[in-house]
């Protein structure tokens, strides 16, 4: 697929050749510059979110006829609604006559929509219902059937988890996810039921770029012990103030299109309902099982590239109360080179009681989302880093993303040799294994044909 923002010659021409080498040549000194450049940002728009699959909504966020949600991919208003006949769709949101977005409201219930500039009128199926004075403006043969909206190219779910891609020619989602399947079931469907979401998700604005967020939660975990000390020392997290917890966790990649981190916080019953352990035992598969109960690694963190990342852990939010687990998905939703909306949701163990899934929402609300102390920490590291991206030398400022190789680029600590799952585990977090590959898979899709990697 050619892209219509060609890096031509010039700064961010150079930008991209000198991270391109770096990361062909496995030295990794990725420049700074890269968190700021608006041609690069400009190319990601078209080469990345153009053609790689995104995520979209939960399905539970639309569970009656009628319900929708608008989100982005990249630039595209997307329209997500329930037809009907129970079907999820998922449109471009552009009226077929003048390309007004038809829906400004992020979420609601309605049998049509009608776009604010002409009066065009939509059902929740995508088709045209009419058009103000259509006969004597269009004639008696206007095929309406032909000026639906239009659908994304490629739609399908997973556990819920409602995702499109804007490419023709782009792989199924099967496919796409590759092994990382094993881990997106892991993070996304501990039991039979699923997840759900709770409530509408929190949505702010950060002045930061958005592959921050996403490389973070791809395989971060050394951060922890330093950006979020005062969080670990306040007793939020059921650490024991251990901020080295992450330390011995589990470090995995899986496929180049997904990273994240398993981290052994006490036996899945600490903190999760005794209903949600039971469905658990009941649903795994023996290999998740292993994982779980018999090595004690639950998730912590992943990124599903490129912008949609996961984050859970047990919180204690009363004194002397037991552990209570949140579980957060979130999508960085570029908007600039330098800004990036997040887009936060709380989701919750459907087999879960309802007490305790009110427990998991305050558990969230005080670690992650607009008001979570986690968040404040990570959103003020980007903002600075993507600041600095801004300066005169940035381009020239090579960053270190090294960690867990040594001199020769081999591994210092081996994969997991008898690990369940696919991919690259490795038994210490802390690494950037994954970064790097989220950078490769960055640039495999930032190539153009005849670039070369």
């Amino acid at each position: 697929m050619s892209s219509a923002a060609e890096l031509a010659p010039g700064p961010s021409r150079t930008l991209f050749d000198r991270t391109r080498d770096e990361i062909a040549n496995g030295s990794f000194g990725l420049p700074l510059g890269l968190f700021a450049d608006e041609g690069i940002y400009a190319a990601e728009i078209t080469r990345i979110f153009g053609r790689a699959w995104n995520f979209l909504a939960h399905e539970t966020e639309v569970p009656n006829p009628g319900d929708y949600v608008l989100r982005h991919i990249g630039a595209d208003p997307i329209l997500v609604v329930r037809g009907d006949d129970d079907q999820v769709r998922a449109f471009h949101a552009i009226c077929r006559h003048r390309g007004m977005q038809i829906c400004r409201a992020e979420a609601g219930s309605t049998d049509r929509f009608v776009c604010p500039y002409h009066g065009w009128a939509y059902g929740s199926n995508g088709g045209l219902l009419g058009a103000p004075e259509s006969r004597k403006a269009y004639g008696d043969q206007f095929a309406r059937k032909d000026w639906g909206l239009l659908p994304v190219a490629h739609q399908d779910s997973r556990n819920g988890f409602i995702f499109a891609n804007l490419d023709p020619d782009a792989p199924s989602l099967v496919d796409y996810m590759g092994e990382y399947s094993w881990y997106f079931d892991l993070y996304t469907r501990l039991t039979e039921q699923g997840m759900e979401v709770r409530g509408a998700p929190h949505r702010f604005i950060v002045p930061c770029n958005w592959k921050l967020g996403a490389e973070n939660f791809f395989g971060d975990a050394y951060h922890t012990m330093t950006s979020h000390r005062s969080v670990i020392e306040t007793g939020l997290v059921a650490v024991g103030g251990n901020v080295n917890f992450r330390k011995e966790g589990v470090h995995f990649n899986a496929g180049g299109i997904g990273g994240g981190g398993l981290a052994s916080m006490g036996e899945m019953a600490t903190s999760y309902a005794p209903e949600v352990v039971e469905a658990a035992r009941a649903h795994l598969s023996d290999g998740h099982k292993e994982t779980v109960f018999d090595r004690g690694f639950l998730p912590v963190s992943g990124t599903l590239f490129p912008n949609l990342s996961f984050v859970s852990g047990p919180a204690i939010i009363d004194k002397g109360a037991a552990p209570v687990r949140f579980y957060s998905f979130r999508q960085w939703r570029p908007l600039s080179a330098d800004r990036m909306e997040i887009i936060s949701w709380c989701a919750v163990d459907k087999e879960a009681p309802e007490h305790v899934k009110r427990l998991n929402e305050r558990a969230y609300s005080a670690s992650f989302g607009s008001s979570g102390m986690f968040e404040q920490d990570d959103t003020e590291n980007w903002s600075y880093v993507t600041a600095a991206a801004k300066g005169a030398s940035a381009s020239d400022i090579a960053l270190n993303y090294r960690m867990g190789l040594d001199k020769d680029n081999a591994p210092i600590e081996q994969p997991i040799a008898d690990w369940p799952g696919p991919g690259n585990a490795y038994p210490v977090s802390y690494a950037e294994h994954n970064q790097r590959q989220f950078w490769r898979t960055w640039l495999g899709y930032m190539v153009q044909d005849g670039e070369g990697a």
